[in-house]
């Protein structure tokens, strides 16, 4: 294995090592924050919201309309919940 493989194989190693420690950070707040837990109920039901009008082949103006309000509120909840994985890991990761 060349250097620049080697290399490649560490980063790509080392995303999967952050990406496991989002993941075990999820299930900490999942369990131990209130707010975080309604966060992923609410998000996830957004999802299943959009899911039922997605599965339309034609959505009146406002379906639409309603349609766009559940992604930006879908997002909220999404950029929320990343605010708590960064919070929770800078108090965590000195």
């Amino acid at each position: 294995m060349t250097y620049g493989q080697c290399s490649a194989l560490m980063w790509r190693q080392a995303g999967k090592e952050e990406a496991l420690k989002d993941e075990e950070i999820i299930e900490l707040l999942l369990r131990q924050n209130e707010e975080f837990k309604k966060l992923d109920q609410d998000h996830k039901n957004l999802k299943v919201m959009l899911a039922e009008i997605d599965k339309k082949v034609y959505l009146t103006p406002e379906e639409e309309m309603e349609r766009k309000k559940i992604q930006k509120l879908k997002l909220v909840k999404k950029d929320k919940m990343a605010e708590f994985i960064r919070e929770y890991r800078k108090r965590h990761t000195g």
